[in-house]
């Protein structure tokens, strides 16, 4: 799986704001993937911390989230 993948899978199960643990089971992550990829998703601003435990999609988050889905439509074509 490659780095663009599990962002967006953290980015698309934060999409109505949730808990770090919803989040990595959503997205079928262990525990130290995610508490590896969310600091740096944190950073750069596509997600947002609301609370001491809930997380959720910025806009840039859903932006980069609708570029992700139109390369990997792209990509790979039905």
């Amino acid at each position: 799986m490659r780095y663009s993948d599990i962002i967006a899978k953290i980015l698309d199960a934060a999409l109505s704001g949730e808990t770090k643990t919803k989040i990595m089971m959503t997205a079928h992550l262990n525990y130290i993937q995610t508490t590896r990829y969310i600091p740096y998703i944190l950073s750069e601003r596509l997600l947002e911390k609301r609370s001491d435990s809930i997380y959720a999609t910025t806009e840039k988050g859903r932006a980069f989230l609708q570029k992700y889905e139109k390369v990997k439509i792209e990509k790979y074509p039905i």
